[in-house]
């Protein structure tokens, strides 16, 4: 099996990190797989914004929490060291199926370096609050756009198995 298939079958969601950043170069390199991804008409709209700053992420944490309720705890990205928002234009109709592109490039690229990396997508039913989209801009996330997926990284602490397959294929 070629290594990027194994790549792509070997990958899980991550869901507990250590707290040993991410080297610079390891990140702009994940940052820069996600910008090649396949995009609508190539209009390339989307904004990645790269958050590594604790305070700002507890602060993206708190937010969370007030609007869905819970512990905090539940809402810190899993302890990742890195987190990055993939946004795009309100008005770009296909923005999820853009944005997963780039997200899904990073965390296979993330999975190839040894990083993992979790889709992190409450956000997305968020984006209409005022002080969520106010926040947002303070990330100089514009109005017009809004944030479309979550990707924390950084290095498991954990190992998580491969679950069966549920979903179906068929044929004709």
């Amino acid at each position: 099996m070629n290594e990027i298939i194994r790549t792509i079958i070997e990958r899980r969601s991550i869901r507990g990190f250590s707290e040993k950043p991410i080297p610079r170069e390891d990140l702009e390199l994940i940052i820069q797989c996600g910008r090649y991804a396949p995009n609508s008409w190539n209009n390339q709209s989307y904004l990645v914004t790269v958050i590594q700053d604790k305070t700002v992420i507890r602060k993206l944490a708190e937010i969370t929490q007030k609007y869905l309720d819970g512990p905090l705890e539940d809402y810190l990205f899993f302890g990742s060291s890195s987190i990055i928002i993939v946004s795009d234009k309100r008005d770009n109709l296909v923005r999820l199926a853009d944005a997963g592109c780039v997200l899904e490039n990073m965390f296979i690229a993330a999975q190839s370096m040894g990083i993992g990396s979790v889709w992190i997508n409450q956000f997305f039913t968020l984006s209409e609050k005022e002080e969520v989209i106010g926040f947002f801009e303070t990330l100089q996330i514009p109005r017009e756009y809004i944030v479309c997926g979550i990707g924390a990284f950084g290095y498991a602490n954990v190992s998580p198995k491969m679950r069966e397959l549920k979903s179906k294929v068929v044929y004709f």
